[in-house]
C-alpha cells in the first residue's frame, strides 16, 4: 500500500508538470518544467527508499536505486493493466 501511494502522488506530480510545459509558451518557464520534471523522475526513486526505510527501518529491504526503478516500473505496468480491465467497456467483457 506504501508503495501504491508514493506512486500514485509521483505519477500526480509528474502529469501537474507535463500539464505546465504543453500549456506555456514561455521558453523559461518550460525550461524550468523541464527542469523540475527532471528531478522529480529520479527523485522519485530515492523518495521511495527513504519513505519505506522511515517507515519500517531496517525490516524492509527493497535494494538499490535500480532495484527501486525496475519496482516502479513493474507497478506501473499493473497499475495501467489493471486499469484496462477495469474501463473495458461492458460489450467486451459480455462477447467473451
Amino acid at each position: 500500500m506504501l508503495l501504491k501511494v508514493v506512486l500514485e502522488g509521483v505519477l500526480y506530480v509528474k502529469k501537474r508538470i507535463m500539464a505546465r510545459i504543453r500549456g506555456t509558451h514561455s521558453r523559461w518557464v518550460r525550461v524550468l518544467n523541464v527542469a523540475a520534471l527532471l528531478l522529480v523522475l529520479p527523485g522519485s526513486k530515492f523518495l521511495v527508499l527513504e519513505i519505506v526505510a522511515w517507515v519500517f527501518g531496517d525490516a524492509v529491504y527493497l535494494g538499490g536505486f535500480l532495484q527501486v526503478t525496475a519496482l516502479i516500473i513493474v507497478l506501473m505496468l499493473a497499475r495501467g493493466g489493471v486499469r484496462r480491465i477495469v474501463d473495458r467497456p461492458a460489450a467486451e467483457t459480455h462477447a467473451d
